[in-house]
């Protein structure tokens, strides 16, 4: 795996990430061993993930599902709340005409 494969996944997690957020990556090999870490810091929160094994694409793809997930979360949530802050102001543009 190169350094292009590596960028290209970070990017993707950019893509995903809450507006204005910062995607910082870390990969370190000790023998055989790699570690991966990926903090993403937005003003909605911070997401971090941390991985490792003895292949850098199992290491990749365990970090990107992790942080997948969060993400996902993230946007659950805030749909939510922009769910109910439209239903609350439905309510008071109803509520304001009678």
């Amino acid at each position: 795996f190169t350094r292009t494969y590596l960028n290209d996944k970070m990017m993707h997690l950019q893509d995903e990430a809450p507006f204005g957020a910062t995607v910082q990556a870390s990969f370190s090999r000790q023998n055989k061993f790699f570690k991966g870490i990926i903090t993403i810091n937005s003003n909605a929160g911070k997401f971090f993930a941390m991985a490792s094994g003895t292949k850098l694409k199992d290491v990749t793809h365990k970090l990107n599902e992790q942080m997948r997930k969060q993400l996902e979360r993230w946007k659950s949530r805030r749909h939510h709340r922009e769910s109910i802050k439209n239903i609350e102001y439905d309510y008071d543009d109803v509520h304001s005409l009678a």
